[in-house]
């Protein structure tokens, strides 16, 4: 009797032990697949023109290189996604670890306001020290993208082309104190408003050709201490403000060409001492006073084809240059 008492003890050990074991994997089992599917819905966000999309983890051995966490759950800049309203091309192109230093986008949609959030995917590529935005036929841009630019501390280059930015408000490139180089022909501007281009320290050249430029403040250009190179060619200019070049120091290279100024005074050219090449051919010119270049002691260069001096006038010129 005692060991068939003893027997029955342990077929039921056994048995409790096997049931245990069963509800053990289960249990690992259920935990497994939640914790997968927590992590999978992590890196899940909506898609559309919102500028979001699945993103996978980046991560990348060298931690100097590392796309920053925060921007996990926005849309890569340069991703080239088709559901984006502007398509950008990066260099270098591994875009995924390295971050980029040079962007061209395209723009093509029609309906661009400056809050949209396709602009927060520049958040993911902050390093940028180029990035060109080019308007296509089917795209509509009517500002600068201050607030987008703003967050491009290491930006050397800017160029936007095709817009139809009717005019630059103060301050509108948000005090980038690396910027070099700013360019926006073609994009319909007419009115330079005051500081539009204000505490840029190492801002060296700026290019306007092609607009319909009409007025321009005489505080437009103000803190620029090391611009050597300003182009208004081909716009629809008739007056200058007296001074309006006055804090442009170092100056070398002026280009007015192309406009429909009548008349030159020297105070348009007041503080310009070391302009090396100024260029007015094709305007209206048909006054010149006697000391309008008085003060352009570096002047090499000028150039006033094609306007409706009369000899004598240029006659005085050459003696008084």
């Amino acid at each position: 009797m005692i060991n068939l008492s003893l027997s029955s003890v342990l077929q039921q050990t056994f048995l409790l032990l096997i049931i245990f074991g069963v509800n053990l994997i289960e249990c690992r089992s259920s935990y497994n697949n939640e914790h997968n599917i927590g992590s999978l819905g992590s890196s899940y966000t909506s898609t559309g023109n919102t500028g979001y999309k699945k993103q996978k983890s980046l991560k990348h051995t060298n931690n100097a290189q590392e796309i920053p966490s925060t921007t996990g759950s926005l849309m890569n800049l340069c991703s080239k996604d088709r559901e984006m309203k502007l398509v950008c091309h990066c260099s270098p192109e591994d875009y995924v670890h390295i971050r980029a230093s040079k962007a061209d986008c395209w723009i093509f949609h029609d309906d661009f306001p400056r809050k949209d959030p396709n602009w927060l995917a520049f958040h993911t590529q902050v390093y940028l020290d180029h990035l060109k935005l080019t308007v296509q036929r089917t795209g509509h841009l009517t500002y600068i993208p201050t607030d987008v630019i703003g967050t491009l501390k290491q930006l050397k280059t800017l160029s936007i082309e095709y817009g139809r930015i009717n005019e630059l408000n103060s301050y509108a490139f948000a005090n980038l104190t690396q910027i070099q180089t700013i360019s926006l022909p073609k994009n319909q501007i007419r009115v330079l408003y005051q500081y539009s281009f204000a505490n840029h320290p190492d801002l060296e050249e700026i290019n306007l050709e092609q607009n319909q430029i009409m007025d321009i403040d005489r505080h437009a250009f103000v803190d620029l201490p090391n611009l050597t190179k300003l182009n208004l060619a081909r716009n629809n200019l008739t007056t200058m403000h007296d001074d309006v070049f006055s804090d442009l120091r170092k100056l070398i290279d002026l280009r007015l060409d192309s406009n429909q100024i009548s008349v030159l005074t020297r105070e348009m050219f007041k503080g310009l001492g070391n302009l090396k090449s100024l260029r007015i051919s094709n305007n209206n010119i048909n006054f010149i006073g006697d000391t309008v270049f008085a003060e352009l002691w570096g002047l090499s260069e000028l150039e006033l084809d094609n306007n409706n001096i009369e000899v004598s006038y240029i006659n005085r010129i050459i003696l008084f240059t």
